[in-house]
């Protein structure tokens, strides 16, 4: 994968996919299947939350936002422009999952 796209770092990448024959997805299908999925397992779905702290101790993450405190045993950053910002917040996490363009032949 990482010789096919020529953006990914050999060393950083664990597991990847490539599908020929596919050119893109309804995104927000997929996010609306996954929140669903995700509502159903016991997920919270919090927004317009600034994150003042992101902490894992104890198994879990612990996150401050404001006077609100929140712990899961997950945590997944769908944060848009700030997910690298809160990433880093969050390290050490494992990234699961990643989109991005092929650069052009």
């Amino acid at each position: 994968m990482p010789a096919r796209t020529g953006v990914l770092r050999p060393e950083s990448v664990a597991a990847a996919g490539w599908e020929e024959t596919e050119t893109d997805i309804d995104v927000h299908a997929l996010h609306q299947g996954f929140l669903r999925g995700a509502k159903v397992q016991g997920a919270q779905l919090v927004t317009n939350a600034r994150i003042d702290a992101i902490e894992r101790r104890a198994g879990a993450w612990h996150l401050a936002a404001g006077a609100a405190r929140f712990e899961a045993r997950v945590l997944v950053i769908a944060a848009g422009a700030w997910a690298e910002i809160i990433g880093t917040m969050a390290a050490p996490c494992r990234s699961v999952s990643c989109r991005a363009a092929a650069p052009q032949s």
